[in-house]
């Protein structure tokens, strides 16, 4: 053989090994920004997931506490301007009794919407309202031909009301913001 021969044969192997060389490490390459590609993919859906599931979660908890302040709204209105012997014929009672509905069905939303921290502070947010129902409605029997309002018969039992009720709120207020922060 010639040297050209050589030198043909020999450039020839070389640009095959090259060739063979560049599509080997252009097939890793590919492998590899594909991977990446799908983590980034994969951490995005990740991402916009917990951040739909944190707003469902958030407006479940803004609908409890709204709720639960016109419950107290109403509750106080019963309570403060409602003569005991009017209770049910003004509808206050009837007026309560829807709102307290509504509340249940708000706590149960949360409830459902997670997270299981969540369901202490609601389930204590209904006992207490319902607690309040019952002692209005009991100072109410006993006063139930009083010209006046049930805070008059029994006002130290309505300001204790008043605050355990913030306590209440503040304890779902603050588990919500730990399930939310940690949602994130």
């Amino acid at each position: 053989m010639t040297d050209t021969t050589w030198v043909a044969l020999i450039t020839a192997v070389a640009t095959l090994l090259s060739s063979a060389l560049t599509g080997t490490v252009g097939y890793i390459a590919g492998r590899h920004q594909l991977r990446s590609q799908e983590l980034v993919q994969h951490a995005q859906i990740t991402e916009g997931r917990q951040a739909s599931i944190r707003e469902l979660r958030r407006s479940a908890y803004v609908g409890v506490l709204n709720q639960h302040s016109v419950v107290e709204r109403a509750m106080r209105a019963a309570w403060e301007e409602t003569p005991c012997a009017e209770m049910n014929s003004s509808g206050r009672y009837a007026e309560l009794v829807r709102e307290m509905n509504i509340l249940q069905e708000r706590l149960h939303l949360a409830e459902l919407e997670g997270s299981l921290d969540i369901t202490v502070p609601a389930a204590n947010i209904m006992a207490f309202e319902s607690q309040c129902m019952s002692d209005l409605m009991s100072v109410i029997a006993a006063n139930k031909d009083s010209g006046r309002s049930p805070d008059h018969h029994a006002q130290e039992m309505a300001m204790a009301n008043w605050s355990k009720r913030i306590d209440v709120r503040d304890s779902f207020i603050s588990t919500a913001r730990h399930v939310l922060g940690a949602a994130l």
